[in-house]
C-alpha cells in the first residue's frame, strides 16, 4: 500500500493508521516501516470500541462530509484495486 499512497493523496485521500499496542513496540515498528500516514495511538482501545473493530486490518472509507461510506476487514491480493476504486468514487462526489 505504501508505494500507492502519494498517488492516492493526489486524489484527495487522507490516510490514517489507528494503532493499538505497547508504545515501545509501535514506535519500533513505525520507525522501521517509513509510512507516509498519520498514526494515532489508541492506547485505551476507545477508537476500536467506538467503531466496533473486531479484527485487523480494518479500513474505513469516509466521504468529504465525514460519513463512513464503506468498511473493509482484512487484506487480500485484490484489496489495493478495490481501495483505489472506492477512493476514486468518493473523490468524484461533491
Amino acid at each position: 500500500m505504501q508505494p500507492e499512497l502519494p498517488k492516492l493523496k493526489e486524489q484527495g485521500l487522507d490516510f490514517y493508521i489507528i494503532a493499538a499496542g505497547g508504545e515501545r513496540d509501535l514506535r519500533a515498528f513505525f520507525d522501521r516501516t517509513n509510512l507516509e500516514a498519520t498514526i494515532i495511538w489508541d492506547k485505551d482501545l476507545s477508537i476500536f470500541r467506538t467503531y466496533e473493530v473486531d479484527g485487523i486490518p480494518a479500513s474505513f472509507f469516509i466521504d468529504k462530509k465525514g460519513r463512513i461510506r464503506d468498511q473493509r476487514l482484512g487484506w487480500t491480493s485484490s484489496s489495493l484495486g478495490e481501495f483505489k476504486d472506492t477512493v476514486k468514487l468518493l473523490c468524484q462526489e461533491e
